[in-house]
């Protein structure tokens, strides 16, 4: 895979403070990065160095495969 890189610092959702409802808004970085993504780009997340953080899941990386 071979295209400039589009990054995204990412810090993780802690549970007790981001609810599911965070997700949901149109101008959460995720969606925001997903949509402003350039054609032929490779999306780049850096998650802070943990482990246990997802960066996108099966329904942004889809949305991204389509646009």
């Amino acid at each position: 895979m071979v295209g400039p890189a589009f990054t995204l610092r990412y810090i993780p959702a802690r549970e007790d403070l981001n609810q599911l409802t965070e997700f949901r808004k149109s101008d959460h970085p995720q969606r925001v990065a997903i949509e402003t993504c350039p054609a032929g780009s490779i999306i780049v997340f850096d998650s802070r160095k943990d482990p246990r953080a997802a960066s996108a899941g099966d329904i942004l990386i889809t949305r991204l495969q389509q646009r």
